[in-house]
Parts: structure tokens; C-alpha cells; sequence
């Protein structure tokens, strides 16, 4: 039975159950909500977690600023215009708002900060918030079929919810000041407005270990507050502008080595000029290689779990009395918390190409839309509607990634790289050992030139060392795969025709080769970036 028709079978049955849901719970309070008393396994838990350790994932806190934050935008549409407009400038590449970057800038004549505080008991509450919680984050969710975003939020009429993103649990609180709270299970995306309180995972603050071995740009506020990006990629406010070049110079490589014939490699006419006429060649620096695609693979929901998973840094937090959202679809069911509750999902890139070196490190992201074809459905959850995925298909995602010049005469013939889905900012070390393989037909004079096509008559020397490589604790393992300097970038071409009117146009179109990890695949393509 497809996921469809499993559906469709058992809707009628979920929406009785929601509306007897909606009568029995229709205002839950968060008050009910209790973390595990097991103390014990939850510091065993956070032993390895970089922000500070909390049983309580600080709950009570960010309920406190939601409220307050609730009612500031009940009585001040200044102050949603405010947050609408912090949003959309993406100091991450996400619809994120740091709160303690932010929290002086001026609203209507007064701060941010100015306008929460009379919705707190005293300022003593709003303080330990700030100094408690660091990275607090304001987030704007980009909801299905255009039901509400950043882009779209009618700050003069929509006052939205509060959503509160747990690390230790699955389930999402949503609540406003007037003391309506709704507890939504994993598997539901909200179509009305509701903006998200959480903990931003592309940043580092001084809180965190690793700060001071961070050596990211540090940007410092007005009223002292400092912060770093977990990785440049993030980084929207000082933007770098990449270019990504032009691929018919794959072209012309396809076609020097006789395309299907393989009469030699691609690279070695790209970065050396070599082809059968001419046997020997300088380094040419125009180049450098792209990760040029990126898709999921396996079955779409298989897939969708590999990046999707809760986090396991505490799994006890849980509450029947509070259950009561609950539709099973499938025995896999599927968890679009991430989908609304943290924005785009983070990829991080290992490439380890010379033994000598530590991996490279490089970082992309992508929203569902981007991973996914994704079908919705709706069903009513009192006065709201709900949004379910009912089908979804992996999609392949453009990334025009830079890595890295492949200066053979420097780095190993053969690169590696390892994908994960990054959950949680803690850095974990590992030493392995690592093997890399060296063209040695390279002539040292006035200039670096390569002797011969392929690897010449010296062939390989091979080194072997120890490398240590990072990585983020709790986040999803996508695995990794090898790709060879003499793997042809273009491995076939095809064409087809379009029709206006009288006029036909014949397109050419090229295939580029897919490396996969058995989780994911990619492209890596060397592109002409000067």
C-alpha cells in the first residue's frame, strides 16, 4: 500500500480523532509539561554537548520569552514590521534573528530589549534569559503553499503564535499569552502564523567550547555581545562573491578525448592543456573544483529519515497527559519538525586530499523544497489547519560549492569526501589513518610542468599518514565516496528539440558522472573561476 492511499484509508478516522482531541485539550497548559527526573542519564547524556548542560533543554526560560514576546507584538505592530525586517536580511542564510545581537536596536523610538521588558516580572528574569541562553533565536518559518513566510507575514493584521524548538523532545509547544497552548507531534507542519523560539545552530558564542579555537570572523554588537559562525558558509554578513564559471570547457575536454573513446582525462586537458597533440603542459591556475550538485538517494522516506532524525542528546522528555496528536501513516513515520522548527537543513563537506593537510572543510544548506518534490494535505485541528505530506520524491539539489584547484603535483590523485547532516554545533576529534596516492611524471624547472598524459611512465607513489578530522556529535552520517582525478567529469550527452511557433531549436545537453555514498550523491566538476 503506498504511502498515499495509507493516507487517504485513515483520514476520516485521524480527523474524529482530532476533534475529540480538540474538545478534551483544546487549552493544555504548558505548566503539564514535565522534563525526566532521570538526572543520572541526562548528564550522561550531555557529557559531550558543547552548550551548556540542561535537563530541562531550558523550557521555562524560552516559554517566559515567548510570552513576553507575544504580548510585545499583540500591542506594538512596530515591533513585528521590526522582526519581519531582521528577518529577512539572513544575518545566516536563514530567516534567523539573534536575539542578543539585536536586542539594542532601536523599535519605534525605543529597543527591542525595552519593549519586552514590561511583560516580565522584573528585569532580573529577561537578564538570566540572555545570559543563560546565548544563542537564543527568533525564527520565521517558511510554511507550505504560501500559508505564511517572511516574505508574506502582514505585520499589520497577523499576530503570530509562539512555537518553542526542544532539543530533547519530538514534539513542538505552541502557545500565546493569552494561555492557549498546543503540544504538535512530528509529523505535522502548522498552516497558520507562528514564529519559533530556538537555539541558533550556526553560530558560536564564548558559552560554548571551542570558542577561542574558532578562527571565524568574531562579530561583536553594540552592547558586547560576540559571536562567530560555526562555518563561513553561514556567514550573510560579510558575503564573499564566488564565481562559478562556465562548463564549456568540460565541453571541449569531452570532446578532445574523443567522448565515449576515453582517450585520455578530462582534468589533464583542463588543468595541464594536455590531449594527443600536445603530451606535456604547464599548471593552468583557472580552475578549481565545484561541488556541483548534491541529492539524496534511497527510497524518498528512507532518505528523508537519513536527515531528519530528533536528537538523541535526550530522548527521556516526554508526557502522556499531553499526547494527543498522533498519526501513524506508515510503521516509518516521518518527522517534518525540521521542516518548520529549524529552517533550512546543514550539510557539511569533508574533502581530505593530501595526507599532510587536515580534511577541508566546507558547508552548504537547503529547505525541503530544495531535497524534495513534497505533495501536502490538510486536516482541521480545532481552529487551525494542519499540514501533512502526503508524497514526497528526492529531487536533485544545484550547490556550486568551491573546494578546491586540483594541483596534482601537490595533492593525491584521489579525493575523499564524507557528508553529514549537521544537528548540533559539538565538535568531536578522531585520528585515522589515511592513504594518499601522488602522480610523480611532473618536471621541476623554471615552471611545474606534467609529463605525459594519465600518470606518465613513473606512475604512482603512494604516503601514508595519520590525520585528525572533526566532526559534528549527533549529526546524521551521509557517508563518503572516492573520486579519481582520471574520472571523467562528462560521460554522455544527448539533445533535444524545442518548438516555438515555426522556429526549432535543437539543444545539446551533458550528463555529468554521479559519485554516491549510498546515502547521498554528487557531482564534482572543475569549473573556471579566473
Amino acid at each position: 500500500m503506498t504511502f498515499s492511499n495509507y493516507f487517504k484509508n485513515h483520514l476520516c478516522k485521524s480527523s474524529f480523532l482530532l476533534m475529540v482531541c480538540v474538545f478534551l485539550f483544546s487549552s493544555c497548559e504548558p505548566e503539564n509539561f514535565q522534563p525526566s527526573t532521570n538526572q543520572e542519564k541526562a548528564n550522561q547524556d550531555y557529557q559531550t554537548y558543547s552548550r551548556e548542560a540542561s535537563e530541562l533543554d531550558h523550557y521555562y526560560l524560552k516559554k517566559k520569552f515567548a510570552l513576553a514576546l507575544h504580548q510585545a507584538m499583540i500591542q506594538n505592530v512596530a515591533l513585528r514590521e521590526f522582526l519581519k525586517n531582521e528577518a529577512l536580511k539572513k544575518f545566516d542564510g536563514d530567516y534567523d534573528i539573534l536575539y542578543n545581537y539585536v536586542k539594542n536596536k532601536n523599535v519605534d523610538g525605543s529597543t527591542f530589549r525595552e519593549l519586552l521588558l514590561p511583560f516580565f516580572e522584573n528585569k532580573g528574569e529577561l537578564n538570566e534569559i540572555e545570559n543563560t541562553i546565548e544563542a537564543l533565536t527568533i525564527f520565521i518559518p517558511s510554511l507550505p503553499q504560501g500559508s505564511f513566510s517572511a516574505e508574506i507575514w502582514n505585520t499589520s493584521e497577523e499576530v503570530p503564535l509562539v512555537a518553542i524548538k526542544l532539543l530533547n523532545n519530538e514534539k513542538t509547544p505552541i502557545i500565546n499569552s493569552q494561555g492557549q497552548s498546543y503540544l504538535f507531534d512530528d509529523n505535522v507542519i502548522p498552516s497558520f502564523p507562528v514564529i519559533v523560539i530556538k537555539e541558533c545552530e550556526r553560530i558560536t558564542v564564548p558559552g560554548f567550547s571551542g570558542y577561542d579555537s574558532n578562527n571565524n570572523r568574531e562579530y561583536v554588537s553594540e552592547n558586547g555581545f560576540r559571536f562567530k559562525f560555526s562555518n563561513p558558509a553561514f556567514d550573510f554578513i560579510n558575503v564573499i562573491e564566488i564565481t562559478d564559471g562556465t562548463p564549456q570547457d568540460l565541453i571541449d575536454a569531452w570532446e578532445v578525448n574523443g567522448k565515449h573513446q576515453n582517450i585520455g582525462w578530462q582534468r589533464d586537458y583542463l588543468y595541464y592543456t594536455i590531449s594527443q597533440a600536445n603530451s606535456t603542459g604547464p599548471y593552468i591556475n583557472t580552475y578549481s573544483e565545484y561541488l556541483k550538485d548534491f541529492r539524496l538517494e534511497g527510497p524518498p522516506l528512507s532518505a528523508l529519515n537519513n536527515i531528519a532524525q530528533n536528537s538523541s542528546v535526550n530522548s527521556n522528555l516526554s508526557d502522556p497527559t499531553l499526547n494527543f496528536v498522533e498519526f501513524e501513516f506508515t510503521d516509518d513515520r516521518i518527522s517534518q519538525g525540521s521542516f518548520w522548527t529549524d529552517g533550512d537543513f546543514e550539510f557539511n563537506v569533508y574533502l581530505e586530499y593530501d595526507v599532510n593537510q587536515p580534511p577541508l572543510e566546507k558547508a552548504f544548506f537547503a529547505n525541503p523544497e530544495d531535497l524534495f518534490n513534497l505533495q501536502y494535505d490538510t486536516v482541521e485541528f480545532g481552529p487551525f489547519y494542519l499540514y501533512f505530506v502526503v508524497d514526497i520524491e528526492t529531487r536533485t539539489l544545484p550547490v556550486n560549492l568551491p573546494m578546491l584547484p586540483w594541483r596534482l603535483n601537490d595533492y593525491s590523485n584521489e579525493w575523499k569526501l564524507t557528508f553529514e547532516e549537521q544537528d548540533l554545533n559539538v565538535v568531536v576529534k578522531t585520528e585515522e589513518s589515511y592513504q594518499s596516492t601522488f602522480n610523480a611524471n611532473f618536471n621541476f624547472s623554471v615552471e611545474v610542468k606534467k609529463v605525459g598524459a594519465e600518470f606518465g611512465a613513473s606512475a604512482e607513489q603512494t604516503h601514508t599518514s595519520s590525520i585528525t578530522r572533526e566532526y559534528t556529535e549527533e549529526s546524521d552520517d551521509l557517508e563518503s565516496a572516492k573520486v579519481h582525478f582520471g574520472d571523467n567529469v562528462i560521460i554522455d550527452e544527448g539533445s533535444t528539440q524545442f518548438s516555438f511557433f515555426w522556429i526549432h531549436f535543437d539543444y545539446t545537453y551533458y550528463e555529468l558522472r554521479r559519485y554516491s555514498t549510498g546515502k547521498c550523491s554528487f557531482s564534482l566538476t572543475p569549473l573556471e573561476v579566473q
